[in-house]
């Protein structure tokens, strides 16, 4: 349904036309993982903090990636199983 949007949005589908590369499924695939996988309050609260997180370090250019790895390992370390688990050490 959100291709058909897409779709429509860009007025045609060809390889070129498409943003959905390499990166873009390792961007994906890795909120999925770390918001929780089968979750889906997680993933979103992935998508805003990660997505939030490079966006707000872009002007550091590379160091935003090594940014970006440190906190995908300290999240991998603390919450094995995903920012969702984090809600029973708020609650």
């Amino acid at each position: 349904m959100i291709g058909a949007f897409y779709a429509n949005y860009i007025g045609i589908l060809t390889p070129e036309a498409t943003e959905f590369g390499v990166p873009r499924t390792v961007e994906v695939l890795t909120i999925a993982y770390v918001g929780g996988r089968g979750t889906l309050w997680g993933s979103i609260l992935a998508g805003f903090v990660l997505i939030g997180f490079q966006e707000y370090f872009r002007e550091l250019g590379a160091w935003r990636l090594v940014m970006f790895g440190l906190l995908l390992i300290t999240v991998m370390i603390y919450a094995p199983k995903g920012l969702s688990t984090i809600k029973k050490y708020i609650w």
